[in-house]
């Protein structure tokens, strides 16, 4: 195919291409041309991490031309791996049980037996562990107040996991479509039976046998095996055994201080570096006074996050004919005939793809536009301005 200099797809490569670096390889999914919620103290650590990448982008006069990255994907992505492997983080720690920063051949032997409480070992090959579905592990997220458009909430591990099995889609149609553009996982109940293995793991590929620093296993599970390893693991923990939800994860509250002191946030600023390999991680995180519990917690809560279906029209203008076409079906109809129930979107996106042609075809959009913009919010349908709105235009400076 041809590369197309103008595009956003050479910003979109190069920001997953420094993700895999920092994170491991994997395929990630695109986002929706809508608005975006940005966090300033992740784009903050990112601009600590990508400096040179941010600023070379800064410099580049036009999209797709040079090495730029594409901001919002990368933070989108970069908060939910960051969440991946603080969870990852944190299990590592607690399996840690001496806190020596070594896993020895005892600990290992414990790793074993927390994960079998998950699955089944593989009664011919008995470092393959069988994982089974964690439906029954997943938070309810009824609560939430737009439950219908959830798609996951980083309380549910890791959104981008991809069973082995062939999954049934499921019954809701709306919901189905919406995954199958955003993720491949495995929470949803309708998935995936709770008896239905979806993933395995070698345990001595991903562990090994003898003794080890607990960074260079932590690196090895997380990052550099991270499909094969760290994703089915995660699954695993999930599913649990006693414990459930964030408790597989993290130290008893008995088993530490009882300090109230205050979690510095540079403290949570781990791995700060753009590749995993270079990154620090200490074993153990936290100093015998500390709480090793809160410390994650806190960690966990900075890169907490959730995904929505977005209720978007995203319409590309290649003709006035198709713009007026679909404009007319979004203007409100007051008749009182109309029954028309109203349509489900609450964002609108018009991507100008116009090519270079007649002016009157420009001109014929313009006043389309102008058109719609009139029928949607003139001054005819604003009942009160919002207080952003001024009285009357400012004319003659």
């Amino acid at each position: 195919t041809r590369r197309d200099k103008e595009g956003e797809w050479v910003g979109l490569k190069y920001a997953n291409y420094i993700l895999n670096d920092r994170f491991g390889t994997r395929k990630r999914p695109y986002l929706h041309h809508n608005a975006k919620v940005l966090s300033l103290p992740i784009l903050q650590e990112i601009r600590n991490i990508w400096e040179d990448e941010l600023l070379a982008t800064g410099r580049s006069r036009f999209r797709g031309v040079d090495n730029e990255v594409t901001i919002t994907f990368l933070a989108a992505h970069y908060t939910i791996e960051k969440h991946r492997e603080s969870l990852l983080y944190a299990w590592f720690s607690k399996a840690d049980v001496n806190r020596d920063g070594l896993l020895n051949a005892e600990e290992k032997r414990e790793i074993r037996s927390l994960l079998l409480a998950s699955g089944s070992f593989k009664e011919e090959e008995g470092d393959i562990l069988q994982v089974f579905h964690p439906s029954n592990r997943v938070p309810s997220i009824s609560s939430l107040e737009h439950e219908e458009d959830s798609l996951f909430t980083s309380v549910e591990g890791y959104p981008f996991f991809q069973p082995f099995l062939h999954l049934q889609a499921p019954k809701d149609v709306r919901r189905r479509n919406a995954l199958s553009k955003i993720v491949s996982r495995f929470p949803f109940p309708e998935l995936v039976g709770e008896d239905e293995v979806v993933c395995e793991v070698n345990l001595r590929d991903c562990f090994g046998e003898d003794d080890e620093q607990a960074e260079d296993v932590f690196k090895r599970v997380v990052f550099e095996r991270n499909k094969q390893c760290g994703d089915c693991i995660l699954v695993a923990l999930l599913r649990g055994g006693e414990r459930k939800g964030l408790d597989s994860f993290l130290p008893l509250p008995s088993m530490e201080p009882r300090g109230r002191e205050r979690i510095d946030s540079s403290t949570l600023q781990i791995g700060m570096t753009k590749s995993f390999s270079e990154s620090s991680f200490p074993f153990p995180p936290t100093s015998s006074s500390e709480s090793t519990r809160k410390f994650f917690l806190h960690l966990l809560a900075r890169y907490s996050y959730s995904l929505f279906n977005s209720p978007l029209l995203f319409h590309i203008i290649r003709s006035p004919v198709d713009l007026e076409r679909e404009l007319a079906r979004l203007l409100p109809d007051n008749s009182p005939d109309s029954n028309l129930p109203p349509l489900p979107y609450k964002m609108l996106t018009l991507n100008d793809d116009l090519k270079n042609g007649q002016n009157a075809t420009f001109i014929k959009v313009e006043e389309l536009m102008a058109e719609f913009f009139e029928g949607m919010w003139g001054e005819e349908k604003i009942v009160a301005k919002p207080p952003w709105e001024k009285e009357q235009a400012v004319t003659g400076e």
